[in-house]
């Protein structure tokens, strides 16, 4: 699905918006972005991962996993590792997966299991946490500090428009392209470009107002052209401080692409 490549990394391009493309079915389905895993001498068949990413080192997280044939005996395998399993039905599990488990980046992989019988495998991605530098600047001398970042080289993006948006009441487009919300608001964002897979890592920056919720495999698809696409939704709080803010990408590889100012909070 790339279309470009450089010597020091890939083309991401961005493009948030409803009214230029149309979806295409097939693009989602399972947390590996393939067929549902069938069982390996069992009745259990793995079709789905919530959620499908998470970043390095991030605090213990609920994994559900979809599917069907469902013994009482399940267990969820992450990695290799047997993890505490509660078995909701026959078509669903939820497993605590512990920080130490996601400590290192990778893709991982996912499935069920009772006894010696298992399903098969889906794929489960940890993308690297992005560290701050620390700088010391002294006083009166002008300093100029070069941070080098594994980017998507380089990140050239486009912001469209917005779909989706929840109460309070729609979000608007500013002249440069930014989607502008407002402190309270739900908003679903249509993100289309090259390096829209699965495995891909949401963030906008800030306080911690604004909350991402990292897309599952099924919000992944394509548009009509061809080009890989994603829905997610980003949650406002009601006490976010007015400003600019900058989505930030990271890919499986560890590789970042910043859209500078793509979200304003007014």
């Amino acid at each position: 699905m790339r279309k470009q490549e450089s010597s020091s990394g890939r083309l991401l391009f961005l493009c948030i918006g409803f009214a230029a493309f149309t979806l295409c079915c097939g693009g989602g389905g399972s947390g590996s972005g393939s067929s549902p895993s069938s069982s390996s001498g069992g009745g259990a068949v793995l079709k789905d991962l919530q959620p499908i990413v998470q970043m390095q080192n991030a605090p213990a997280f609920t994994l559900t996993l979809d599917g069907s044939g469902f013994s009482s005996s399940e267990q969820a395998v992450f990695n290799g590792t047997p993890e505490p399993t509660t078995v909701v039905n026959s078509t669903q599990l939820t497993s605590t997966i512990p920080s130490s488990a996601i400590s290192s980046p990778g893709t991982f992989s996912v499935k069920v299991q009772s006894g010696t019988a298992s399903s098969g495998a889906l794929n489960f991605y940890v993308v690297p946490a992005i560290a701050p530098n620390s700088v010391t600047v002294s006083a009166g001398s002008p300093t100029t500090v070069n941070v080098a970042v594994p980017a998507f080289n380089p990140p050239k993006l486009l912001l469209e428009a917005i779909g989706g948006v929840q109460a309070p009441g729609p979000a608007t487009s500013a002249a440069n392209g930014a989607v502008i919300v407002s402190p309270g608001q739900s908003v679903n964002l249509f993100v289309v470009g090259e390096g829209v897979t699965a495995g891909t890592f949401y963030e906008v920056t800030g306080n911690n107002d604004i909350t991402v919720a990292q897309p599952l495999a099924s919000d992944f698809a394509t548009t009509t052209q061809g080009t890989p696409a994603v829905n997610f939704n980003i949650a406002i709080s009601s006490s976010a401080a007015a400003g600019p803010r900058n989505l930030i990408v990271t890919n499986p590889a560890g590789e970042i692409s910043v859209f500078p100012g793509s979200v304003i909070v007014q």
